[in-house]
């Protein structure tokens, strides 16, 4: 029997998160590609295509900063789970992004449109997954975050499910556009603090 301290078990852990992710990648890579081979049936919608940008720099940055999980000496089954469903609500975003069809919907906008309130919920799970997740590396780690890496989460959060209730494509492109610069400011900041 393995024990839970074993270090193989974050390396078992890994491959399981890596193969869901890794869907979550292969559809959004697949949803991007649409573009290119019909671009005269899929018209490109930016706030549609801008959230998916979004989630594939996320979805980047989760995979990367796991092998932090490296440092988890005590596995158990909870957080198995726990990172199982993080893991799999980037895949949930992915498909609500792309789907294998449009269905009733004319176009990627109104699609988007009509399941905004699914995404942006999932999209203020995967921010709330994130703070258990940074707690998960250990409490040093957490705090090596500062101040304004819960602050962001918690507008984020807010911000999130005003999109959810409010369907104004300004406030959505506004939110949009400061969760891109969020999202490479902290891009830029944690992959020169690596140690």
């Amino acid at each position: 029997m393995v024990a839970d301290h074993d270090p193989q078990l974050y390396f078992h852990v890994r491959i399981v998160m890596g193969m869901i992710l890794g869907l979550s990648l292969t559809r959004l890579l697949g949803g991007f590609a649409k573009f290119v081979q019909h671009p005269s049936v899929n018209e490109i919608a930016p706030l549609h295509m801008g959230w998916a940008v979004m989630v594939l720099l996320n979805a980047l940055m989760f995979w990367w900063w796991e092998f932090r999980l490296v440092n988890v000496s005590h596995w158990t089954f909870e957080l198995y789970l726990f990172l199982l469903t993080y893991c799999s609500v980037f895949y949930f975003m992915c498909v609500l992004l792309f789907p294998e069809h449009l269905g009733e919907y004319h176009s990627y906008r109104a699609y988007f449109a009509a399941k905004r309130k699914w995404f942006f919920g999932f999209f203020a799970l995967s921010q709330v997954l994130d703070q258990i997740d940074s707690w998960v590396k250990g409490p040093v780690y957490f705090l090596t975050l500062g101040w304004p890496y819960s602050v962001s989460t918690g507008l984020l959060v807010l911000f999130s499910i005003v999109a959810m209730f409010y369907d104004n494509s300004r406030f959505q492109a506004v939110f949009l556009c400061l969760s891109l610069v969020n999202e490479v400011g902290w891009i830029i900041w944690l992959l020169h603090t690596v140690n």
